[in-house]
C-alpha cells in the first residue's frame, strides 16, 4: 500500500516527516527556504479553492501517526525548528524518536496479543 506524503486541507498542510527533512537536507540545511516553498504551496492551494463552496471550520489535526510514518503540520514543525534555534537535525531526531516510541508500543502490544492467543484445536466431546 502506498504511503500518503501530504494531506492538504483548506487551512493546513500535513507532510510526511521523512519527506520534509529530506527536502531540508537537499537544501543544505536551509529550512527557511523549505518553509517558504511549503507556504507558497499552501497559498497556491488556497487560491484554487477560495471560490469554491463554503468551507467548514474544524479543529486542526496536528499529527497523523501510523506504525511506520509520522505526518506533521508544517506550522508545528517549523515552530519546533525555530524553538531549537534552527537545529532542524535535532528536531528530526526528536521526531524519529517519537515515532520509534510509538512503534515500540505497537510491537509490544502485538507481542502481548500473540502470547495470549490460544492456537490449540478444540476437543470434540462425545457422549
Amino acid at each position: 500500500m502506498a504511503k500518503k506524503r501530504m494531506i492538504v486541507t483548506d487551512d493546513q498542510l500535513l507532510v510526511d516527516m521523512d519527506l520534509i527533512f529530506s527536502a531540508i537536507d537537499d537544501a543544505d540545511g536551509n529550512w527557511q527556504q523549505v518553509e517558504k516553498d511549503m507556504d507558497q504551496y499552501v497559498n497556491m492551494v488556497r487560491e484554487m479553492i477560495k471560490d469554491s463552496a463554503k468551507t467548514v471550520v474544524i479543529p486542526k489535526q496536528r499529527m497523523v501517526v501510523t506504525d511506520d510514518q509520522l505526518m506533521i503540520d508544517i506550522d508545528l514543525l517549523f515552530n519546533a525548528i525555530r524553538e531549537a534555534n534552527g537545529d532542524w537535525e535535532k528536531v528530526a531526531d526528536d521526531m524519529q524518536a517519537y515515532l520509534d516510541v510509538v512503534a515500540d508500543m505497537v510491537s509490544d502490544e502485538e507481542e502481548d496479543e500473540d502470547e495470549n492467543e490460544d492456537f490449540s484445536t478444540p476437543s470434540i466431546i462425545k457422549n
